[in-house]
């Protein structure tokens, strides 16, 4: 609504790979038509499903006020801007390597990510406001996956080859 107000033609909203749920061990990338499922039940959820029914709420808008409203669902990233101390895997093994005695893998370590420099994901959301298609959701993130125990791995190697890695 404030982007209406202002007379905005153009609006993009940076959503989540979230919305698509668990991801399907057979699928190597989440394309952009997967629906997926998400249990509305589970309190871990509640980001998902915000970001799901955020995107509902464009695609309501668009009709409603005719602005090109694009949608950008944002996978891993990383970048100098990320948080050494937060919720983000890469993040926490960096300030591992840095500082930590030992790099640790909450988890098991097989799960799967694809991580972009936050370069290109400026990028590729400046593309996507600019050239997307209105009522259109873009996946945004790397095609190179890699496993969490890999990440951890690379991160050793690069930042403090003497240190453990423990799941």
């Amino acid at each position: 609504k404030l982007a209406a107000s202002l007379d905005a033609k153009k609006f993009l909203f940076t959503s989540s790979g979230a919305v698509y749920g668990q991801q399907p061990t057979y699928l190597k990338q989440m394309p952009e038509n997967y629906v997926g499922t998400i249990d509305q039940m589970c309190d871990a959820n509640s980001y998902a499903l915000g970001k799901k029914l955020a995107e509902h709420l464009c695609k309501l808008h668009q009709k409603q006020i005719g602005m090109s409203i694009t949608i950008a669902r944002c996978f891993a990233f990383v970048g100098q801007d990320l948080p050494k101390n937060a919720h983000f895997a890469i993040g926490n093994f960096i300030r591992d390597a840095l500082e930590k005695e030992r790099i640790t893998i909450l988890g098991d370590g097989r799960s799967i990510r694809s991580y972009m420099d936050q370069r290109d994901l400026s990028k590729w959301l400046f593309s996507i406001l600019n050239f997307g298609r209105p009522g259109q959701a873009y996946n945004v993130g790397s095609d190179k996956p890699v496993t969490i125990f890999e990440l951890a791995t690379l991160i050793r190697d690069t930042l403090a080859p003497d240190k453990e890695i423990v799941i």
